[in-house]
């Protein structure tokens, strides 16, 4: 990811130093700087960096047309966070001048090596930097900076931003908080996934309406609270219980991705490359009858693309396609079109080949291991076969290369995965063999994603094999794929075999801004103006794109796995199964407690009544460097 480092300054700091009514803070000053500066910290890259850097470069001026000299290639000297903890924000006056004058004029910074001082204004905050009472300001101008083009991109940045930010939506009716809140999604750290093969529009990504489920509210045990307030009176609070149905979210947050479109962007994510030319590669390029491309130019494009995916950010596949379009003056789309006539295979074998998922070194080494189970009927090409059919399968339905391969294992043998397992474990393998396999390839299959107002989990599903499964055919009123509709949360009917991504209202924020947005757009205009297609034309005019922030993680550990209140919100647990869930983790942050490692016993509900109820440290934080907790790491805990 693409890193560079930001200040944060103290703001009690900064209103000191307040002169002629306006504060400003000279870094070049190494003493003001230690005063000033709490951090100087690494900000990962993110969707507000690059919105940043790309309205600095293209907005304004000259725009698109600067010179590479001239562009501003960091927003170190952009973007800079502001701590208030522990600021009052009422002095005994109950004024607030200083800080409210912080926040409407903002604040000036002279940096090392220039001349003249930059304004910085209040800008946005994520929920998370709200917690911590910090907030971001921006660089609004740069009085006489004497750089060319640099004041025209610079002035007017924040009012710049805040158009692109909010994608032209007009903010009467929102909720400020909440608005606020999403446009600080912006801030989460994340990579940007940019590929032709990702066409991002109203036909290929569907909102649809949540599905919500009426529930009666549990009736609390206690229906009196008392509490303490800060004179130190007690009061109680009565609790009103209503028998009214409310409406839950079962999938709240959680979307659907075409299998298709999962694997490109495990591959972007992921990009590791190799460097060969197989023939049967080119030979797979040349059966593709529309394009008409000699193999010696077939060669001359691949190497070409090989040399721009390690350069670029980019995959091997992604810029032949680019380069065979150049070469053939045809459009990207109608390129990747007749690839997809020609069927998956030239583009799988690509993929295969230069993102190292079929690295035959690797595969050999695993299958090496393999062979030492000495199972019945598994010689060498028997497991290798197994090994291909395992990462086939992981490739294009999921999961992991270790699983497939135990269950195409077992299925062979007749016997259990858990039988598989042990047969590994007897041989002393299973360890080297589950590190192995997850690096010959992991298919990624769920995303956290994010884009303008939208956030949350893409599962990889084939939802589109699905409908046609279960909803096609004469008896639901369709004949084929090309037939089968959904309808999105504005009303709008949508065909089901161009959409690759399928988001709930949950995810997608801005809804109801965007829905008043339109309805104003067709009074005003007289025109019908379908939100999604709004949407993405500003998200393609201000250059967005969609982020991942995360993914599936990799669990070790055979029978675990990890989850979050979204993976657990849909699942009918009662309070029991909910503590069962937590009981382990509660115990294990109690034996990292202080004081509690020199105890002989490693179970709380062991000690006996007189032991002063210490414990041991758990069996994997003993020997001769055994973990004591400072108070940071109580703190996190």
């Amino acid at each position: 990811m693409k890193r560079c480092n930001l200040l944060t300054l103290f703001a009690a700091a900064v209103m000191e130093l307040k002169q002629e009514g306006e504060f400003v803070a000279d870094l070049r000053d190494p003493l003001v700087y230690e005063a000033v500066v709490k951090a100087n910290e690494a900000f990962e890259e993110c969707a507000m960096q690059y919105q940043i850097l790309d309205e600095v470069n293209r907005g304004g001026g000259e725009g698109s047309n600067r010179p590479s000299a001239l562009r501003v290639r960091s927003v170190e000297r952009l973007l800079v966070f502001v701590d208030f903890e522990n600021v009052p924000f009422e002095d005994d006056l109950g004024e607030r001048a200083d800080v409210r004058s912080l926040f409407e004029k903002g604040f000036y910074l002279f940096f090392e090596g220039e001349q003249n001082r930059r304004h910085f204004r209040f800008f946005e905050k994520s929920a998370s930097m709200a917690r911590r009472s910090k907030i971001s300001f921006l660089c609004d101008s740069w009085e006489g900076s004497g750089i060319p083009g640099t004041d025209d991109r610079i002035d007017g940045l924040k009012e710049r931003m805040n158009r692109r930010l909010g994608l032209d939506l007009s903010t009467s009716m929102a909720i400020l908080s909440k608005w606020a809140a999403y446009r600080g999604l912006y801030f989460t750290t994340s990579r940007r996934i940019e590929s032709p093969l990702l066409d991002l529009n109203e036909k290929t990504v569907v909102v649809v309406d949540d599905y919500l489920e009426g529930q009666r509210p549990h009736t609390p045990p206690h229906d009196v609270i008392t509490a303490s307030n800060p004179n130190g009176d007690q009061v109680s609070w009565e609790i009103r219980v209503k028998n009214e149905k409310i409406n839950l979210t079962p999938f709240d947050g959680e979307g659907l991705i075409a299998p298709e479109w999962a694997k490109r962007i495990s591959y972007r994510y992921s990009r590791n490359r190799a460097a060969a030319i197989p023939e049967e590669i080119l030979n797979l390029l040349c059966e593709i009858d529309g394009l008409k491309i000699r193999r010696e130019k077939w060669t001359e494009l691949l190497r070409s693309a090989i040399r721009n995916a390690r350069d670029a950010d980019t995959t091997v596949y992604e810029s032949l396609i680019l380069f065979a379009a150049n070469y053939l003056h045809r459009s990207i789309k109608e390129v990747i079109a007749e690839f997809e006539k020609s069927g998956s295979a030239a583009e799988e074998a690509l993929y295969r080949q230069y993102n190292n998922t079929y690295s035959k070194a690797a595969r050999r080494e695993l299958t090496d291991l393999l062979v030492r189970t000495e199972a019945p009927a598994t010689d060498r090409e028997t497991w290798e076969t197994l090994l291909n059919n395992a990462m086939r399968e992981t490739e294009n339905v999921g999961g992991s290369v270790y699983d497939n391969l135990l269950f195409a294992a077992a299925d062979h043998l007749k016997c259990t995965f858990d039988e598989m397992e042990k047969a590994l474990e007897a041989a002393g393998i299973r360890e080297e063999v589950l590190r192995k396999s997850e690096k010959l390839l992991h298919m990624i299959s769920s995303f956290q994603i994010r884009m303008p107002f939208a956030k949350g989990v893409l599962h990889r599903v084939d939802f589109l094999k699905f409908a046609e499964e279960f909803l096609g055919g004469a008896e639901h009123g369709t004949e084929s794929r090309e037939e089968l509709m959904i309808r999105d949360m504005f009303g709008r009917q949508r065909a089901l075999k161009d959409v690759k991504i399928l988001m709930t209202r949950s995810m997608f924020k801005c809804a109801g801004w965007l829905k008043d947005h339109c309805d104003d757009l067709e009074k005003t205009t007289g025109v019908s103006v379908d939100p999604m297609k709004y949407y993405f034309e500003k998200f393609h005019e201000y250059h967005h794109g969609l982020y991942v922030a995360n993914t599936d993680a990799v669990v070790r550990n055979r029978g675990v796995v990890k989850v979050n209140y979204q993976f657990l919100g849909p699942m009918a647990l009662t309070e029991e199964d909910l503590g069962k869930l937590v009981d382990a983790h509660i115990a294990y942050a109690d034996k990292l407690k202080r004081n509690n490692l020199l105890n002989e016993h490693s179970n709380a509900d062991e000690i006996p009544e007189e032991s002063d109820g210490q414990e041991s440290a758990p069996q994997e934080l003993t020997g001769t460097d055994s973990l004591t907790p400072d108070d940071d790491g109580l703190d996190i805990l």
